[in-house]
């Protein structure tokens, strides 16, 4: 338990400080990437890796392994208010928001458990949107190895 609340800790430290620390970025086709175009049901429909073998992480969003994420379904309403729900049953209430202001777009969410306020939860998780149009988005998880920079790629197609 200590060691995935560590995992944890490390992930979310990367995912805020490694965008802010980079002095080059990478070109990429997320200026059309708005709340609405990412509004809706998807699916992730292929994971991979960038920098990573696949097996080195054990656990994404303190839910599963990444690999229970292929096939799970992402509803993300207008509102802010969404789920994941894996094919194993598990279903997270979440509340999500897309940050288009910086480059590359940043999709990020809380996780929320019943009764709870958005407000009132202090962490969350941060993906790079790399890609967007009507049918696809492919976010991009950062994971720190040991100081280089490496990626688990959710590609999602609406439902």
């Amino acid at each position: 338990m200590k060691k995935a609340i560590t995992m944890t800790a490390m992930i979310l430290a990367v995912a805020i400080v490694l965008p802010s620390c980079s002095s080059t970025k990478t070109a990429t086709t997320t200026s059309n990437v708005s709340h609405g175009r990412v509004s809706g049901t998807w699916m992730v429909s292929n994971i991979s890796y960038e920098g990573i073998i696949e097996n080195n992480v054990q656990t994404i969003f303190d839910l599963a392994p990444p690999t229970a994420f292929q096939n799970s379904t992402w509803t993300l309403t207008g509102s802010g208010n969404g789920t994941i729900a894996l094919t194993n049953g598990t279903v997270q209430p979440i509340y999500w928001s897309l940050n288009e202001a910086q480059s590359p777009a940043s999709f990020q969410f809380k996780k929320v458990n019943p009764g709870e306020k958005a407000r009132n939860v202090t962490t969350g998780y941060s993906m790079d949107v790399s890609s967007a149009d009507a049918n696809n988005v492919v976010l991009r998880l950062p994971v720190d190895t040991g100081g280089t920079r490496a990626y688990i790629i959710l590609n999602m197609t609406k439902k």
